[in-house]
């Protein structure tokens, strides 16, 4: 088994911001209009925009497609947001490597999503049973056993689950006990084509702000 990697903690800046520094949100689902500050890099390094998911035909792929060309051709470097429903609380939030292009977005994507804003602040939270977990889809059809050995080169795996079919691309769950752990194997993996659609669970991402 490769070693462990110690990380460094997540450290939050909670310095006030100006009034001039605000940048005025949508309507956000947790109730009333909300502030956020301006485009600073989230807890992954990316810089991210919001909006409310009101179309059941909007995809990951769509997202992608739209972002992209919103932000003059910059690769979208996450997207997170459950699609398939309208419910009021269904953000997606999409995130890019560098602060012109999420800039860019954040101008020019009015046009087909008008409530787009810069993101709120986001922070990782530990789930029920006190773990910090992510999920992914296992496209490289990889065993239990050597998926812990992979991301165990970010900290500590306390448990690995899989669900799905037999013989079928499963959806995989790995626990940490250490929230930068579980962060760092999400940035490692973000653009994996083995571990698809890496990132926390929904239960363990939390809106700081």
């Amino acid at each position: 088994m490769p070693p462990v990697l110690s990380q460094p903690p997540i450290v939050e800046d909670h310095a006030p911001m100006h009034d001039d520094q605000l940048v005025p949100s949508f309507n956000h689902p947790n109730g009333g209009a909300t502030t956020y500050g301006p485009l600073e890099p989230d807890m992954f390094g990316f810089y991210s925009v919001s909006f409310v998911n009101r179309s059941k035909d909007l995809t990951d792929r769509r997202v992608r497609q739209d972002f992209g060309k919103f932000s003059g051709g910059a690769d979208v470097s996450r997207v997170h947001g459950n699609f398939g429903s309208t419910a009021t609380d269904n953000v997606i939030t999409v995130s890019f490597s560098d602060k012109s292009s999420a800039d860019l977005a954040l101008q020019n994507a009015a046009s087909k999503y008008s409530d787009v804003a810069v993101a709120p602040c986001i922070e990782a939270t530990p789930d029920k049973d006190g773990y910090y977990s992510i999920e992914f889809t296992n496209a490289g059809m990889h065993g239990i056993r050597e998926i812990t050995n992979e991301f165990s080169q970010h900290g500590e795996v306390v448990k690995v689950m899989q669900g799905g079919a037999k013989n079928a691309i499963k959806k995989v769950t790995v626990s940490y006990a250490e929230a930068a752990a579980a962060v760092a194997a999400v940035k490692c993996y973000i653009n994996s084509k083995d571990f698809v659609g890496v990132d926390l669970t929904r239960e363990c991402l939390t809106n700081s702000s």
